[in-house]
């Protein structure tokens, strides 16, 4: 197992004994290549040009395959997993760096004036332009991007001709079975708390929490916004995907 760090946590790719160790360095660079795309903390990467222009030219063929995946999740959840929530997480970070201790959140009237800039319908996508309908717009990937990623990891691993791994990118994604042929087991946490156990086989797992990312003292809001509700999940529940991809397991967590 060799670990770094990717997405905001530590990632892990467990791989068998008798792997070059070589491979480890090329599925790293891999995720440092993805994380470059999707990532909101480089003006520079092609979804943050996106966030700023509006709209983005000759897309990378992953930012297009990812944005196609969301696409089929927002409409199998009817709406609910829309990544063009990003301005509300904006909105309620801002407000709660300048309001540490509030305990009510931004005002009404902010939520909405912030609300009507949001929208999955608005977004065209192509491999040849990707456009946001209206001005003020923004997305983030973070609810399929590490998932996502531990596809492309797996995609990977393949045709090196490697048969079992287990990637984690936040989000686990297991290639074939152990070596021995028993069964990757992947624990549940809630908090620090060890709950269930899952064991996989070329099938993904990934997990939202509300407290994975809270913007107020009291863990009252979060990073998991519905985009036409005020109302927040707690901050402790759970929610866990098994699914035959990372990106669609992630998505629907997310959800």
């Amino acid at each position: 197992t060799a670990t770094a760090i990717a997405f905001g946590t530590e990632i892990a790719v467990t791989l068998p004994e008798s792997a070059d160790p070589q491979i480890f360095d090329e599925v790293f660079a891999e995720i440092a290549r993805l994380e470059a795309i999707f990532t909101l903390f480089d003006p520079q990467s092609p979804l943050q040009r996106l966030n700023a222009a509006g709209r983005l030219t000759k897309p990378p063929a992953e930012l297009v395959e990812a944005l196609e995946i969301c696409d089929r999740v927002f409409y199998l959840t009817e709406g609910a997993f829309d990544p063009t929530v990003q301005p509300l997480w904006e909105l309620y970070e801002r407000h709660f760096a300048e309001n540490p201790a509030d305990t009510e959140g931004p005002t009404k009237e902010a939520i909405a004036a912030t609300r009507s800039r949001l929208g999955w319908e608005k977004v065209s996508i192509s491999a040849e332009e990707i456009r946001f309908a209206e001005p003020g717009m923004a997305m983030t990937l973070n609810g399929v991007a590490p998932g996502y990623t531990a596809d492309r990891i797996v995609a990977l691993l393949r045709e090196k001709g490697v048969e079992h791994a287990l990637i984690d990118t936040g989000e686990f994604r297991a290639l074939g079975s152990r070596p021995d042929g028993t069964l990757w087991q992947v624990a549940i946490r809630a908090g620090e708390e060890i709950v269930d156990h899952v064991e996989l086989v070329n099938r993904a797992l990934a997990t939202s929490a509300g407290n994975a990312t809270a913007f107020d003292l009291e863990q009252q809001f979060h990073h998991l916004f519905h985009p036409n509700r005020d109302r927040f999940q707690s901050a402790m529940r759970t929610i866990c995907v098994e699914a035959p991809s990372g990106a669609l397991a992630d998505a629907l967590a997310t959800a």
